[in-house]
């Protein structure tokens, strides 16, 4: 049984074969490039792809512009800028930033802080309200203290029902129990 994947790149060949001598039995002409192979240090297998990529060797200009790439890095890195900061002052692709930092040794710092502004907006409310709670507890202490019932200690303070329970639950205010009296079937 054979390999799907190669039947496929076979017909693919053939369909190529048969296309470049139609193109040649039209009046077509394949023009060679002088000294495309001379860029390989040893000879290429040509595929799809170098039609469209390069794939050879970087050039003494690409290596220039990317020694200049990796000075300016350097010294913006230096003066504490991120990936985001180098992309946009050197108007180039973070791929790229990042490929010619690593070919240089060159280390660009993770800016990610954990307490972010979002974490701290977050616990302001959060905050405020411990701070509320605890102003109230002197006088949650004295009416806990004489037996109230949740909602007129609410009522009392200003506050709904639940911030007096969770003040109480949080500072551990101890209530006096309610008189007999009061019970259900008493």
């Amino acid at each position: 049984m054979s390999d799907p994947l190669i039947l496929a790149a076979s017909s693919r060949q053939a369909q190529i074969d048969a296309a470049t001598a139609a193109f040649l039995a039209g009046g077509g002409a394949v023009q060679v490039i002088v000294g495309i192979e001379a860029r390989y240090p040893v000879r290429h297998a040509w595929n799809g792809n170098d039609l469209l990529l390069g794939g050879g060797p970087p050039t003494i200009s690409q290596d220039a512009a990317d020694a200049a790439l990796a000075e300016r890095i350097r010294g913006l890195v230096t003066m504490g800028a991120g990936i985001t900061s180098l992309k946009h002052t050197l108007k180039a692709d973070e791929r790229r930033i990042h490929r010619v930092a690593f070919a240089n040794g060159i280390q660009i710092p993770n800016q990610y802080k954990p307490g972010t502004i979002g974490h701290k907006a977050k616990a302001a409310p959060q905050t405020a309200g411990r701070a509320r709670r605890a102003a109230m507890v002197p006088e949650l202490t004295r009416i806990a203290a004489q037996g109230m019932t949740i909602a007129d200690m609410a009522g009392q303070l200003g506050v709904c029902a639940r911030t007096v329970m969770r003040t109480l639950d949080e500072y551990r205010i101890p209530r006096r129990p309610l008189p007999t009296e009061w019970l259900p079937g008493q």
